[in-house]
């Protein structure tokens, strides 16, 4: 355990995109994020602020939509869903 806990437990924009192109594939798009985090560890907040600096990149705020638990990674299991909506 402590080889796992040593290991980065910062959340993280789940996306992805296949080598020279902008069309991004998995759950993140650029209407909705989804940011991997560990629920033990990492304060809402902080899940939160990287979701609102994502859709601020397309001038939007977002909502959050869902919760999903072992969506991700081992360090970070937990996925949170926002919608990327209006100012």
């Amino acid at each position: 355990m402590c080889l796992i806990s040593s290991c980065s437990n910062n959340p993280f924009v789940d996306g992805r995109r296949n080598a020279g192109s902008t069309e991004s594939i998995g759950p993140s798009n650029l209407d909705r994020v989804a940011i991997c985090y560990n629920y033990r560890f990492t304060e809402p907040e902080k899940v939160v602020l990287l979701a609102t600096s994502e859709c601020e990149k397309t001038n939007r705020k977002p909502i959050f939509e869902k919760n999903e638990a072992y969506g991700c990674s081992i360090i970070n299991p937990s996925r949170a869903y926002f919608r990327c909506i209006e100012k």
